[in-house]
């Protein structure tokens, strides 16, 4: 069932409407496209400069964290910007701004750019909002092959 979900960013209260199956699977298969390389790039890097000892908590995010933060230049340079504003051009059809009256407006490309306008890490953290509410089950599959792959190449460094 297709539910619309709500989350409060910098306390700006944000909504999205999920995108239906077929739009859904478009939008990740260019996703898994653009990003996939520099990710995948990133994770098979993993552990190679972490040095980890017994104690290290894998599950605590920290080493995940180390393996792919070598990776954010990359994936800053791998995105297209006309692709980045068709994704937002997308998730805005489907994504509402509480106003300061307490409705709540669609967030299309002029609200964008006046509510954006000197706050750009809003605007990403709200396209990641939309991207997990979106694809939730998809990002928890891809954090546990991930931890097991940081996990076994820490393993076999040990």
């Amino acid at each position: 069932m297709i539910e619309e979900q709500f989350k409060t960013i910098d306390g700006v209260e944000f909504s999205y409407m999920p995108l239906m199956a077929t739009p859904a699977r478009k939008l990740l298969i260019e996703l898994m496209n653009r990003l996939g390389p520099v990710l995948g790039g990133a994770v098979g890097g993993a552990g190679d400069n972490v040095q980890l000892t017994m104690e290290s908590d894998l599950m605590d995010g920290q080493a995940l964290t180390g393996a792919l933060s070598k990776g954010i230049t990359q994936l800053a340079t791998a995105i297209d910007p006309d692709f980045y504003e068709k994704l937002v051009e997308q998730l805005g059809k489907q994504s509402k701004i509480k106003t300061a009256e307490g409705g709540y407006i669609t967030l299309d490309k002029s609200t964008r750019d006046l509510r954006f306008a000197v706050q750009l890490a809003l605007e990403f953290r709200w396209v990641l909002f939309c991207l997990e509410a979106q694809y939730s089950d998809f990002f928890g599959l891809a954090r546990q092959t991930v931890k097991g792959i940081v996990a076994a190449r820490v393993t076999a460094k040990v």
